[in-house]
């Protein structure tokens, strides 16, 4: 049996979310839109990065309410 279609993974957090001028900088290696915590802003890069690798896509978007949701979408195995 073969399966088709796509595999839908959503992350949604209720905080101050990104502006949608800056959702495509921030999934750039190395860039960080908020320097209150530690890191180096690769996270959202890598997730992107692994998305596309493996056929899908890694798109940000306000969720509903506010915040920010990460949606990663990728083919199910064997669709590629």
């Amino acid at each position: 049996m073969r399966l088709t279609g796509r595999i839908r993974l959503r992350v949604v957090d209720d905080g101050p979310g990104i502006a949608a001028e800056d959702r495509a900088r921030a999934t750039a290696p190395g860039v960080r839109l908020d320097e209150r915590d530690d890191g180096h802003g690769f996270g959202l890069a890598i997730a992107r990065e692994l998305a596309v690798l493996h056929g899908g896509a890694l798109v940000l978007e306000e969720a509903p309410g506010g915040g920010l949701a990460a949606t990663v979408t990728l083919p199910i195995a064997g669709e590629r």
